[in-house]
């Protein structure tokens, strides 16, 4: 994994410049639960939807974290 990879300013999601802080935030203390959730209250991975798995993420530069990544970190712990 890449340096920086848990700041909390990290953009996981680029078409809607959404931080690793502001998912972290959506699903701590609005209740998100899944990456639908994440969507509606941050719009991450609402466009290209590279940000939700390694799978979809079709860009040159792959990212660091994925949402599916983001979730089941924080459920877990």
């Amino acid at each position: 994994m890449k340096n920086n990879i848990y700041d909390k300013s990290y953009e996981v999601c680029s078409c809607h410049n959404v931080s690793l802080g502001e998912i972290i935030f959506s699903i701590q203390k609005k209740g998100a639960r899944s990456i639908k959730d994440i969507k509606k209250f941050t719009d991450a991975g609402t466009s290209c939807k590279s940000c939700t798995n390694s799978n979809n993420d079709t860009g040159e530069i792959k990212k660091n974290i994925y949402l599916n990544n983001i979730l089941k970190k924080i459920n877990k712990g």
